[in-house]
């Protein structure tokens, strides 16, 4: 299943532009070609960037980017921060898991 990228909180990837290679949340989807992302570093939510869909690549990961944040007040960008590098982390190291699982069985099929 492909993830969609216009949803509120989606991960994606920028892949074009000044910010490529850049880890955001989907902040606001404005139609049905663009939406605004933040990463709370250098977008942040006071000054979110505004990019077409087809230069990201969604993730099936999404974070809260509204309400509460983990202080009690209102989002911040270090909440957003905070749970961008989180779930990132914990994407890398079950996706990594999953390769060299993969990995693993085709060089033992390899020498049998």
């Amino acid at each position: 299943m492909k993830a969609n990228a216009a949803e509120i909180g989606r991960v994606v990837m920028v892949t074009r532009g000044h910010d490529a290679g850049s880890i955001c949340a989907v902040l606001q989807v404005l139609d049905d070609k663009t939406v605004l992302v933040v990463d709370g570093k250098n977008r942040t939510l006071h000054k979110p960037k505004r990019k077409n869909i087809l230069h990201l690549r969604a993730y099936p990961i999404t974070i809260k980017v509204a309400g509460k944040g983990g202080s009690g007040g209102d989002m911040a960008d270090s909440d957003i921060r905070k749970q961008l590098k989180t779930v990132w982390d914990a994407y890398l190291t079950e996706t990594q898991g999953a390769n060299s699982a993969a990995t693993q069985q085709k060089e033992d099929c390899a020498f049998v």
